[in-house]
């Protein structure tokens, strides 16, 4: 039995992936969403995390495949 897991990221979720993919820093990516740079921090932590990633250029690579 096949039992792939398929989580699809939230809004904000896309954004930042979306962002860290451009290659932003994280008081850039704060300044373009008008929210602290601990705030981005924890949502980074929480993408790697909830998808078992190891580091920021897999967040990139993961928004690649996902993008339309």
């Amino acid at each position: 039995m096949n039992t792939k897991v398929s989580i699809t990221p939230t809004p904000r979720e896309r954004e930042l992936m979306m962002l860290i993919a451009r290659g932003m820093q994280n008081k850039n990516i704060a300044c373009e969403l008008q929210i602290s740079e601990n705030a981005v921090r924890a949502h980074v932590s929480n993408i790697i995390r909830k998808y078992n990633l190891q580091n920021r250029t897999q967040i990139a690579v993961i928004y690649a495949l996902l993008a339309p």
